[in-house]
């Protein structure tokens, strides 16, 4: 794939440009993902997708350090995980820490299914399972309404430019754009790992 193509770029509605072809790293070790993004980097890529629960934001943050391409030249996405929905703002922050970065320019919301938090160390703080019923611990007191509400608190303060979401399905997307609070519109929807929405107004 040429750099050219690499760089072509569609306009979000919050305003700034998402390269049309972006690197993901799903399921990718911390060596294989340093190795693979910095060499992707190099070879003319500017997105570099990924997520809290892939466990490889600190490898992409030194790829991206080790590349020297300028900041402002990239394209960064990340994901607020299922466990981290009531605590939008801490979950970028520890983002941000493992990524190295001051700012990501979308911050997604990685699916509207908020989880229990793990209850101690020792579990899974990814996939929480209840014990008693063996199925994940949803928290169902919880709404994904709400935790689009937090994420709009985030774009203000300039860690993400913009945000979206992840695996919505249509129903899911239409209570959220038809929910009484929302000001700002999810500039795409990431869905199984391809980029099938695009909001303009």
């Amino acid at each position: 794939m040429s750099p050219e193509i690499c760089t072509k770029t569609l306009k979000l509605n919050s305003g700034y440009e998402i390269p049309n072809v972006g690197f993901g790293t799903f399921r990718a070790s911390e060596e294989d993902t340093y190795n693979s993004v910095l060499t992707a980097l190099k070879n003319g890529y500017k997105h570099i997708d990924t997520a809290y629960v892939y466990r490889n934001e600190s490898s992409v943050g030194k790829a991206i350090k080790d590349s020297g391409i300028p900041r402002e030249q990239l394209f960064i996405t990340t994901k607020l995980w299922n466990t981290d929905h009531r605590k939008a703002s801490e979950a970028l922050d520890a983002s941000l820490k493992r990524l190295g970065l001051e700012y990501v320019d979308l911050y997604l919301m990685h699916w509207p299914v908020p989880f229990h938090p793990a209850k101690t160390e020792e579990e899974d703080q990814f996939f929480v399972v209840n014990k008693s019923t063996g199925e994940y611990d949803n928290d169902l007191e919880w709404d994904f309404i709400k935790t689009y509400e937090l994420m709009q608190e985030l774009v203000p303060t300039g860690k993400t430019k913009s945000i979206g979401v992840s695996n919505f399905s249509k129903k899911s997307l239409e209570k959220l754009l038809n929910s009484a609070n929302l000001k700002i519109k999810p500039a795409c929807n990431q869905h199984t790992h391809h980029w099938v929405l695009m909001i303009q107004t």
